[in-house]
């Protein structure tokens, strides 16, 4: 069991006076292990470089038990906010700006493997196109859906369901 871990946390928001928008969260415990990227669906208010909320602590546990160096976290949508009715409740164009886009192909060009973890894609259809034509701009990369053992898709935050990693084509994200 190691004891001494120094875990790197980094942050970046969006320059406004409220950081209304989190673009990236990255965290490496092992710069000589490898990195890789998630897709959620959008950041909780609270989650910064130090706080975590139960899908990164999660999602980070996962990296950990998969010997990955650190992860990065990108959203579909980089509006903070605690909720997806609320995340709804906002204009379509001001859930993402083009900094967002500026941080996945940050995210997922310096990533081995890319999960997809934002839930089901009722209602995001238009932005996981965007999504598709973006990654294939980027590295090529191993992209990857998490299913339970029965081969049903599984969000990060079920903790107590055990995952098997699927990996998937650019088209089958939709």
């Amino acid at each position: 069991m190691q004891t001494n871990i120094l875990i790197k946390s980094e942050a970046e928001f969006s320059k406004d006076e409220s950081a209304t928008h989190r673009y990236l969260l990255k965290k490496v415990w092992d710069e000589e292990k490898s990195i890789v990227t998630i897709i959620m669906l959008n950041p909780r208010k609270e989650t910064d470089a130090l706080y975590l909320d139960k899908s990164v602590m999660l999602f980070m546990n996962y990296c950990i038990s998969k010997n990955f160096g650190g992860f990065y976290i990108v959203n579909l949508f980089s509006y903070r906010c605690n909720s997806e009715s609320k995340l709804k409740a906002i204009d379509y164009d001001k859930r993402y700006d083009q900094q967002t886009d500026k941080w996945i192909r940050h995210a997922v060009n310096n990533s081995v493997k890319l999960y997809i973890g934002w839930g089901s894609n009722n209602n995001r259809k238009k932005r996981i196109k965007q999504i598709q034509e973006m990654l294939r701009e980027c590295n090529d990369i191993d992209i990857v859906k998490l299913n339970t053992v029965d081969d049903r898709e599984v969000h990060m935050s079920r903790s107590t369901l055990k995952k098997t990693e699927v990996v998937i084509n650019i088209d089958k994200i939709l």
